[in-house]
């Protein structure tokens, strides 16, 4: 019994050799592009946050003390200000559009997040509410996860009063709010941008023993012809 035996050159494909090429595509208007926190604004944003979310915090802090002393709990979160923690509060928050939170502002963690998909359609949302959205800078959810007493915070939605609160806006004024075009404008320009990529090199100078093997004889050619007559 013939056993077939295959080569190890039969089954290797041969590498194919590759380049950069750049091709134009449309892009899309409906995906929003993030507001950017200036570096040397950011530090003076995070303190007046952290300052303004301190006494939220604390209260927090001594609420569980309360009740591991089985001590009926007497300390009140503040109402002022008004924080939503949690990408699924901040999303109904937005989602509910409320007048009477036009003024409130959007902090993201978005460095600090494993998924970006998980905060990806922030953008459309303030656009959408017409809320002001302050990405923060990687590292800051573990100090405002502490400023406010719990293990995680990736997003907090901030509205308040006072002086701390006055002192917030104006640092946070500089960055624009989101806005989508297409509510406003029926008919956009076309946007072209470039896409890096790349393509197979294709050799078009071959040996001529191999145009030759390729191309059939004329006695070939024929008989062929014959054996169809």
């Amino acid at each position: 019994m013939s056993v077939a035996v295959h080569h190890g050159d039969n089954l290797r494909k041969t590498e194919v050799k590759k380049k950069t090429v750049y091709k134009a595509v449309l892009d899309t208007p409906f995906i929003l592009k993030w507001p950017f926190t200036p570096a040397d604004r950011h530090l003076e944003i995070f303190k007046a946050l952290c300052e303004l979310l301190k006494p939220i915090g604390e209260a927090r802090l001594e609420r569980r003390k309360q009740r591991k002393q089985k001590i009926k709990a007497t300390e009140q979160l503040p109402s002022s200000p008004t924080v939503i923690t949690g990408f699924n509060e901040i999303t109904r928050s937005l989602e509910r559009k409320d007048p009477d939170d036009s003024d409130a502002i959007v902090f993201v963690c978005r460095s600090d997040t494993e998924l970006p998909q998980l905060c990806s359609y922030y953008p459309q949302l303030c656009a959408l509410a017409g809320r002001k959205l302050v990405p923060l800078q990687k590292g800051s959810e573990t100090a405002l996860a502490g400023v406010l007493g719990l293990k995680r915070v990736m997003g907090v939605q901030v509205k308040g009063s006072g002086d701390v609160w006055d002192r917030l806006t104006k640092l946070t004024s500089g960055i624009p709010t989101p806005s989508a075009p297409w509510l406003e404008h029926r008919y956009m320009p076309t946007e072209i941008k470039t896409l890096e990529t790349t393509a197979p090199v294709i050799n078009r100078t071959q040996p001529k023993n191999q145009q030759q093997m390729k191309r059939p004889s004329a006695g070939t050619e024929s008989s062929n012809k014959k054996q169809k007559s």
